[in-house]
């Protein structure tokens, strides 16, 4: 194919003169490269036609995949549908039970009363004697020491004393620690089995020799029998002892 315009001669040279022999071989390849000049266009349209083609399959090969994703996932997105189709059913809510009863307050028992131990009344008895000759039998006494006989219901008491001023006060100590003592037996409503007592005073002694040792200063006897006529709130000791009113009285002279 000759592309070169019709009429007009190619590589016009100046007239009467020749081209040389290198322009010849110049004119040679331009005129081979414009015939060969459609053939490039025609092979470089078919490039671009093969690019643009590839470039169109990957287009459609990334529409296909994303076709077949968008179609996988729509076929799962069916199935799900179809096996979630049946709406789980909503449990009936639970009945709300109503207040528990508060319970009535438990009532305490009352404590249970501590029986008291059963004490022998012998035993009883004497713990009375000890307790009214401690209480009534202790005028300057430095022990006082009391027995009881319970066959016959006698108390026996031995107080002892300290030493004395002299012959007089050890007569007076007696007369009033007997008189106390026999007033607060027979005047005690605890002591009414008591029906004899029996008092002794004893005391430090100083023999003619020097010799020191206790002794009795006095002692005195009085049944209930003999006591019951005592008005104990008007009697004195002095008045008792000088009237000789006891069963039986003695006191130390020296």
């Amino acid at each position: 194919m000759d592309n070169t315009t019709p009429n007009q001669p190619q590589n016009p040279q100046p007239y009467g003169q020749q081209p040389p022999a290198q322009g010849n071989a110049y004119l040679a390849r331009l005129n081979a490269f414009r015939r060969q000049r459609p053939i490039l266009a025609g092979v470089a349209a078919l490039i671009v036609l093969c690019v643009a083609c590839a470039a169109c399959g990957g287009i459609v090969q990334g529409i296909s995949g994303a076709g077949q994703t968008a179609g996988g996932a729509s076929h799962t997105g069916g199935q799900s549908v179809a096996r979630s189709s049946a709406p789980t059913a909503t449990p009936a809510p639970t009945a709300t039970t109503g207040p528990t009863a508060t319970p009535a307050p438990t009532v305490t028992p009352a404590p249970t009363v501590t029986p008291q131990p059963t004490i022998d009344p012998v035993v009883a008895e004497q713990q009375t004697v000890q307790h009214l000759a401690s209480v009534n039998c202790d005028f300057t006494t430095t022990s006082v020491n009391a027995t009881f006989t319970p066959n016959g219901d006698k108390v026996q008491v031995v107080a002892t004393v300290g030493t004395q001023w002299d012959t007089g006060a050890a007569q007076t100590t007696v007369e009033s620690l007997v008189f106390d003592c026999f007033k607060g037996f027979y005047s005690s409503p605890h002591a009414t089995f008591v029906q004899d007592v029996q008092v002794e005073v004893d005391g430090p002694l100083v023999d003619a020799y020097g010799n020191s040792s206790t002794g009795m200063y006095g002692n005195a006897d009085l049944s209930r029998t003999t006591a019951h006529p005592f008005n104990w709130n008007d009697l004195d000791y002095a008045t008792a002892w000088n009237n000789h009113i006891y069963d039986s009285q003695y006191v130390r002279s020296n």
